[in-house]
């Protein structure tokens, strides 16, 4: 069997507002209706496997029982069966394993049953003599309207008008066994009992047989209507959850996608694992701030959703520069941008990423005008040593970077020059190696001793290093 397609899931306010016909147990939505027919044909595929499977047991069992009687009459029953009965049955196994089986279920079912009925009429009534045939007849019937309506899970219409077609056309088949029965003495009327008391006229055998069927028909009919209630009851509630867990999937990857958002994704993932505080420290990182200049300028007396956009365009141009070298953003705060490399995840060459990060930056802000269509300028500042990194907030969650180090790389940025990068000595001496640097000498910074900084230039050209 194929596998199964992808199924349709509705709205539960929809799903709610189906209602079945009394009779028909059809839903009045036809897109509905039509998902439910084809999940009842797969699932009533399953059913029809294991029915056929103990329907070619039970008659291979028959047919031992009959073979060991030594009953002339009732080794060719036996025979018959084999010969007729038997075949079909696995011919209906087989089939049952075509991928469209379960598509045509019903139709396929019911040629079976069709099938079942006109072999076991022509086996009964034509090889068995009248009066064992009419003794086992309606026996033989009685389990062919329940295979009809328990095992070959037809819907229920089609059930009733099968069983009540399939009854009619035995009944018709037995009026010339009756007859050749009654004249040759095979049937003796009064041991049919009467209708109404003892005084009564004998009971018709066509009336015996009509009440067998009928209630054969009645019970098999209940059965099969309160099947298919159920399964469509189960339906409905199937597709309720498998809808409830759609949205519940889709608003926890809309979660997790804000969670990704505002902070890295391993600690993305520790924060989802671990409801416990989150907190590292790192021996060496390097954070980069980065500050508009003239944001006041820009700012003044202009619409807010400008100057957002604006800013949003701006920090997303920022954002992919960032990523491409391998640094982590921490956070915008107004018109200044701030991110670090070697967080979350260590990295040897972090003072490298961010001088890469810092120089791009540079170099895109040459192509970006502000909202008065000047060139952007921006001052940049970079620092290196430890920091403590982790998360913050009971219901706003935030990722920040703590130490004196993003202090140092405020300063930097703060005190330095606009469109140059100043570093600190620390990250000067991580970056002497490969990147031309030239000092600017000492500065004096608010509350600390003086400290001699360098601007940023770019890769080194030379195999020499910055005085």
């Amino acid at each position: 069997m194929s596998a199964h397609p992808q199924h349709p899931t509705f709205d539960t306010e929809r799903l709610g507002r189906t209602r079945s016909h009394w009779l028909t147990q059809s839903f009045d939505d036809s897109d509905i209706e039509s998902a439910f027919r084809r999940s009842y044909g797969r699932r009533a595929w399953e059913a029809c496997l294991w029915g056929q499977g103990v329907g070619v047991v039970a008659f291979v069992l028959h047919y031992l029982t009959l073979m060991v009687t030594n009953d002339p009459v009732l080794v060719s029953l036996a025979n018959n069966n084999l010969m007729y009965i038997t075949p079909l049955q696995l011919l209906m196994l087989a089939l049952s394993f075509h991928p469209l089986f379960a598509r045509y279920q019903q139709l396929a079912m019911a040629l079976a049953v069709a099938g079942l009925t006109l072999l076991w009429i022509y086996v009964i009534f034509v090889h068995l003599p009248v009066g064992l045939a009419y003794a086992t007849g309606y026996g033989v019937m009685v389990v062919i309207l329940l295979f009809n309506y328990l095992i070959a899970r037809l819907r229920f219409v089609a059930a009733v008008l099968m069983g009540a077609s399939l009854s009619l056309f035995f009944l018709y088949q037995l009026h010339p066994v009756v007859d050749r029965a009654i004249a040759t003495g095979a049937i003796h009327l009064g041991s049919l009992g009467s209708l109404l008391d003892d005084d009564s006229p004998p009971m018709s055998p066509f009336v015996h047989y009509l009440n067998v069927l009928v209630v054969a028909n009645i019970t098999g009919g209940v059965g099969a209507y309160a099947m298919e209630r159920l399964e469509r009851l189960n339906f409905l509630s199937r597709q309720i959850n498998r809808r409830q867990t759609a949205m519940l999937a889709q608003e926890r990857e809309r979660s997790e996608n804000l969670l990704l958002n505002i902070m890295p994704p391993a600690i993305a993932q520790r924060l989802k694992n671990d409801t416990s505080s989150i907190a590292d420290s790192f021996y060496s990182v390097s954070v980069v701030f980065v500050d508009i200049v003239g944001f006041t300028r820009i700012s003044h007396l202009r619409d807010p959703q400008i100057i957002v956009n604006w800013l949003n365009n701006v920090f997303t141009e920022f954002d992919v520069i960032v990523q491409r070298q391998g640094l982590e953003k921490i956070k915008t705060i107004g018109d200044a941008y701030m991110a670090v490399a070697g967080v979350p995840k260590h990295c040897e060459d972090h003072a490298n990423r961010a001088a890469d990060a810092a120089l791009a930056i540079l170099t895109a802000c040459e192509s970006i005008r502000d909202p008065d269509d000047l060139p952007m300028r921006v001052r940049i500042g970079i620092a290196t040593g430890p920091a403590v990194a982790g998360v913050i907030g009971a219901y706003k969650f935030s990722y920040d970077l703590w130490g004196d180090t993003v202090n140092t790389a405020s300063r930097m940025e703060s005190l330095g020059q606009t469109d140059r990068i100043q570093v600190c000595p620390t990250t000067h001496a991580l970056l002497d190696r490969y990147y031309a640097l030239q000092e600017r000498g000492l500065i004096e910074i608010k509350g600390r001793p003086s400290m001699r900084t360098w601007w940023l230039l770019g890769p080194r050209t030379d195999g020499g290093s910055s005085a």
